[in-house]
């Protein structure tokens, strides 16, 4: 809870200067798809001998809002192969750095090669096999929505003198799984009670390509500007088939007794998978002799 609360002091500066959040989409650019992705998995060869070694290359980007860290590993469906890796730095990758518009750099990458020795096979056969690598990443997104609360003869005031409500401003990270608060505004309180209680339908999507880990992430909500929350952490909240899932909770506001512009901030932590494959094809050869 620390680091959304960090961001939440981020946000509360951003509202009374007008800037906006490093990392964050302003409104209008949804975020989708992001976070590190595969940009290339490819074999040396696509045909070896049986007892021939092979390499496999991979290269991972991160294109998301935040930094990463993670593993990689490969997998080729047959316990007769044997892989070594020879990557800098081993299988796992550390505070791979986001991309910055601001500074106009692109998201850090990273490359893992490994040596791999076919199988031994019967001469005459020629079997194709499907390698697979896997990298396996925490991640997080965040989303930050604004919500106007106004008096009932603030709403009369303003539409008598023909003036406008604020414009809600929405900014999202660039994630995998992306986030999204969905609540109308604006929200008129009576005069006499000063005081307002509304639902909030908190939405989470896997838009990546990939998968959650255990279709499982964990939920934090936030209110500034004078709202309270009310059963919207979620520890362990499980998506439904592992893509999606909607909750819903209520947000507060006491003593309103001028327009004033809300902030809710929502923030999910997971662990995000992604894969590619290569396909290479083995053939046999006659175990006593030579190719």
């Amino acid at each position: 809870m620390k680091g959304l609360y960090a961001v939440l002091l981020v946000f509360s500066v951003i509202f009374v200067s007008g800037c906006t959040v490093p990392g964050l989409i302003p409104a209008g650019n949804v975020g989708s798809g992001g976070g590190v992705i595969i940009t290339d998995f490819v074999s040396e060869l696509n045909s070896v001998y049986s007892g021939e070694s092979v390499q496999f290359e991979l290269k991972l980007k991160n294109t998301g809002s935040f930094e990463a860290d993670g593993t990689v590993d490969i997998d080729l469906g047959h316990q007769e192969w044997q892989c070594t890796s020879k990557s800098f730095g081993g299988q796992s990758f550390t505070d791979l750095i986001a991309p910055s518009e601001e500074r106009g750099t692109e998201g850090e990458e990273f490359t893992v090669a490994w040596s791999c020795r076919a199988p031994e096979i019967d001469e005459g056969m020629r079997i194709s096999y499907n390698a697979r690598a896997e990298i396996e990443y925490a991640y997080k997104s965040l989303i930050s929505k604004s919500v106007t609360l106004l008096p009932t003869n603030e709403l009369i005031a303003l539409r008598d003198s023909g003036q406008t409500l604020p414009s809600e401003l929405i900014s999202r990270s660039n994630s995998p799984v992306s986030i999204d608060i969905q609540i109308e505004g604006p929200i008129r309180i009576r005069d006499d009670v000063r005081a307002v209680e509304f639902p909030v339908n908190i939405i989470i999507e896997n838009t990546g390509g990939g998968i959650v880990k255990d279709s499982k992430v964990n939920l934090f909500v936030e209110g500034m500007g004078g709202l309270t929350k009310r059963d919207c952490d979620h520890n362990d909240l499980a998506l439904w088939k592992g893509q999606s899932q909607t909750i819903t909770c209520r947000m507060s506001a006491n003593n309103v007794d001028a327009l004033t512009q809300s902030r809710i901030v929502g923030q999910i932590d997971y662990v995000y998978i992604t894969s590619a494959t290569a396909t290479v094809e083995v053939e046999g050869t006659d175990r006593f002799g030579s190719f």
